[in-house]
C-alpha cells in the first residue's frame, strides 16, 4: 500500500446531506454498515476483503478509514436523539486510505440516501477537505471516542485519558497504521498531551452489535511527531475501532517546533 506521497494515499472528504428526523445517538454501526454497503455496490471482493481481513500489522487488522457525522449548529439534542429539520445540513466526514474511500464514496453517489436508524439523508454535494499544512506538532479536537483497550487476564479492560499507558496505546495504535500504510516501522518522536483535562468527556456507545464501546471525546489535544505521521493521525483516527467511527479528530493548529507555541 505504498505510494510516493501520503497525499495520494490518504484523503478526507465532506458528504453534504439533507434529510428530517430524529436520529438516535447511537448511530455509529448502522452508518458503518451502510458504507460498506455502498462499497459492495462497487466492489463487492473488496468489500468482502476489507470487513473479514483488512490490513494486518502485528496480529491487529486495520480497515483504514475513519468517519464522524457533524451536524449544523440549529439542530436540538434531545434526550432520545438528534431532532433537525430539512434546512439543516449534516457533514458525513469521511477519511482514510485512498483505494478504499473511492469505491465507497462512488457507491454512496449511487445510492444517492443513506438511511439511518428510518431516517433518511439526502446526499446533496460533496466538498473538499481545508487544506492545511502537517507540522511537528499539531493541536486537533478530538470529535468522536477515543477508545483504548487491554486484555486483563480474560476480560477487557478500558482505558482512560488519566492512565499513562492510555497514551502509550495511542502510540502503539498510530505506529501499527503507520506500518500499514507506508510498509515501514516508524522511528520519529511521539508524543501526547491534553490541552485541557477538564474538557474530557467519557461517552458510552451503544448498539455495537449486542455490545458497547466506551471512550473519551470533545477534548482539545497536542500530537507531536512527523508530518507523514502526522496524516496518519488525521486521516485515520486515533485509538482502535477507527472503522467504527472511532478518535474522529479535526484540525486547530500548528507548529513546527515547542519555541513557536
Amino acid at each position: 500500500m505504498c505510494g510516493n506521497g501520503v497525499m495520494e494515499l490518504l484523503v478526507k472528504k465532506i458528504i453534504i446531506m439533507k434529510g428530517e428526523g430524529k436520529l438516535d445517538y447511537n448511530y455509529h454501526y448502522e452508518l458503518m454498515k451502510r458504507l460498506y454497503e455502498a462499497l459492495t455496490l462497487t466492489d463487492d471482493k473488496k468489500a468482502l476483503n476489507l470487513h473479514d481481513k483488512g490490513i494486518s500489522v502485528d496480529k491487529k487488522r486495520f480497515k483504514l478509514f475513519n468517519y464522524t457525522l457533524c451536524f449544523d449548529k440549529e439542530v436540538k439534542y434531545l434526550n432520545d436523539g438528534i431532532s433537525f429539520n430539512k434546512d439543516n445540513s449534516i457533514r458525513l466526514i469521511l477519511s482514510g486510505d485512498t483505494d478504499i474511500l473511492n469505491p465507497i464514496i462512488k457507491g454512496l453517489i449511487t445510492k444517492q440516501v443513506i438511511t439511518l436508524n428510518g431516517v433518511e439523508l439526502k446526499i446533496t454535494n460533496m466538498e473538499d477537505d481545508k487544506k492545511f499544512n502537517f507540522k511537528n506538532i499539531m493541536l486537533y479536537k478530538v470529535r468522536s471516542p477515543i477508545v483504548e483497550t487491554i486484555f486483563n487476564g480474560e476480560r477487557i479492560e478500558y482505558l482512560n485519558p488519566c492512565q499513562e499507558n492510555w497514551y502509550s496505546a495511542l502510540a502503539n495504535n498510530l505506529k501499527r497504521k503507520y506500518k500499514a500504510v507506508y510498509n515501514e516501522e516508524y522511528e520519529g518522536e511521539l508524543f501526547f498531551d491534553i490541552e485541557d483535562i477538564l474538557n474530557v468527556k467519557k461517552k458510552m456507545i451503544n448498539k455495537i452489535k449486542k455490545g458497547f464501546l466506551i471512550g473519551y471525546t470533545d477534548f482539545e489535544i497536542f500530537v507531536q511527531a512527523t508530518p507523514k505521521m502526522q496524516k496518519i493521525a488525521y486521516n485515520l483516527g486515533l485509538g482502535q475501532n477507527s472503522s467504527l467511527g472511532m478518535g474522529a479528530i479535526s484540525y486547530i493548529k500548528g507548529w513546527n517546533n515547542e519555541q513557536d507555541i
